[in-house]
């Protein structure tokens, strides 16, 4: 993610045209902050079990999270093979206003359908 930037509505206009426009380009969203995990899930774009959180790192892999039905973050561990170029903390849940504090992120599979009928 070198020198990719994070949504800013000054920069990037509406989130609604920045998700769709990165949806149908195939390129990854990235978000500062928990902020717009609250957003996105008020939008009802995210989806539990289905929903994946990448805390983006540099120099090594990202660490990547599911989220739970009570939109929190879920870890499967270390040991996990859910997605091979990532990283994975210990098993367990994550608080998503901590974990992503100061952090830089993508949210995979949203459910973007719900901004096209609008």
């Amino acid at each position: 993610m070198f020198g990719a930037q994070a949504y800013c509505p000054e920069v990037h206009g509406s989130l609604e045209d920045y998700l769709l426009d990165r949806d149908m380009k195939g390129i990854s969203n990235l978000f500062y902050g928990p902020e717009y995990f609250h957003v996105l899930h008020g939008m009802r774009l995210i989806v539990p079990k289905q929903t994946t959180i990448a805390v983006c790192r540099d120099y090594f892999p990202d660490e990547l999270y599911l989220i739970t039905p009570g939109f929190k973050l879920y870890s499967p561990g270390p040991n996990s093979h859910m997605k091979m170029s990532a990283n994975y903390l210990d098993i367990g849940v994550y608080d998503v206003s901590k974990t992503l504090l100061d952090e830089i992120w993508s949210a995979e599979c949203l459910d973007i359908t719900r901004l096209l009928k609008h």
